[in-house]
């Protein structure tokens, strides 16, 4: 479909701010919010600085067939330039995909995705809060998206209904309390897919990297070509299988590495020990166990026997005997790589990992992670 184009710059002082155009821009998100429809793609130009826009809720829904578009640039459009705010933004909006905002706070919520079928793409949240979620998408996803913060009792990625694909999520700084987790993934009615995506806690032996909650509705989902490291528990689900299980959630191709587990069930009020398929999944030092109550279906396990990767900020597999190289050529085909969104600033890399997430930074030199 072609977009209806539309304009917000809180730096511009003159126009008619109709948002018609990059001269007569809407002023505020509040403008943007009062002026915007169905099938609108609204460019919204960086601030001279961080901007306090005070916590923004877009309520405004496009549709199926003509969805909301909100991108943010530098100075030219489709640049892939980030926009810069210190304070929530919530999408309660439906059909809405949310385009690079750079969200920077001390405080919890900063993503807040509520709308059916909304996404939050190449977005990057950091907060120095450790209580309560940070980011949370419902019913929603997060493509390519980046969120740190330290953490102490809660969780900072919630995922209710929902999908992370392709992002990065960090625990930072504070020292976990028992039962703190980087990501849920909150399964209820619907499916919870974590794809691609990698996991970096802090090293705390009580926090978990992925905890799979509340599946005794049966509804499953996927957890594939993740990499969990630095973790107490890399997987845990809460629940368990119910014996007459819908559906099941398949672990494939993740590396979980440096924890004091690899996957955990805890079973729950459930009674069946098989109910999660697990296939060509790698874990080494792990300091306890690296399969708990993990029934039959686990095959093709793959024990690392020294670090796989180059280094632990891309995430790149090295070749190393027993690491890196024991896990290539299996998996997944390097084909769902892409090395042409990489930004100019990062090193060239040629080999992409069979297992474990394909870390991708932000393609712009300002926002690489």
């Amino acid at each position: 479909m072609a977009f209806s184009e539309k304009y917000l710059n809180y730096d511009l002082g003159s126009g008619d701010n109709d948002g018609s155009s990059e001269a007569n821009a809407w002023r505020t998100w509040g403008d943007a919010i009062s002026g915007a429809s169905a099938g609108d793609r609204i460019n919204v130009k960086r601030t001279s600085s961080r901007i306090d826009s005070g916590a923004i809720t877009w309520s405004v829904s496009g549709t199926a067939t003509a969805p909301i578009h909100i991108r943010a640039y530098t100075s030219t459009i489709s640049d892939g330039g980030m926009f810069e705010q210190d304070d929530r933004f919530q999408c309660t909006g439906e059909n809405v995909l949310i385009e690079g905002l750079d969200i920077d706070s001390s405080t919890t919520l900063l993503l807040w995705i509520t709308g059916d079928m909304s996404c939050a793409y190449r977005c990057k949240v950091v907060s120095s809060s450790t209580s309560g979620s940070i980011v949370q998408a419902q019913d929603a996803s997060f493509v390519h998206c980046y969120v740190k913060a330290p953490i102490n009792t809660s969780v900072i990625v919630w995922l209710k209904r929902a999908s992370a694909i392709d992002c990065y999520f960090e625990c930072s700084g504070a020292t976990a309390a028992s039962g703190a987790r980087v990501v849920i993934a909150d399964c209820d009615y619907m499916r919870n897919n974590v794809i691609n995506c990698v996991i970096k806690g802090n090293g705390d032996s009580d926090l978990i990297g992925l905890q799979y909650r509340n599946d005794h509705r049966r509804k499953g989902g996927v957890c594939v070509n993740n990499t969990i490291e630095g973790c107490g528990i890399g997987v845990q689900m809460q629940e368990g299988a119910d014996t007459g299980r819908l559906d099941v959630i398949v672990f494939q191709n993740n590396i979980i590495y440096n924890c004091v587990k690899a996957f955990e069930n805890l079973q729950g009020t459930n009674t069946t020990s098989i109910g999660h398929f697990l296939n060509n999944n790698a874990t080494g030092a792990v300091t306890g166990a690296a399969y708990t109550n993990m029934g039959d279906m686990n095959i093709n396990q793959i024990t690392l026997t020294t670090s796989p990767f180059v280094d632990t900020t891309n995430y790149e597999l090295n070749n190393t005997a027993g690491g890196g190289a024991l896990l290539k050529e299996r998996g997944a085909l390097k084909s769902h790589a892409d090395p042409s969104i990489v930004s100019a600033t990062s090193t060239s890399r040629t080999t992409f990992p069979d297992m474990g997430a394909v870390m991708r930074p932000v393609p712009e030199v300002a926002h690489v992670f």
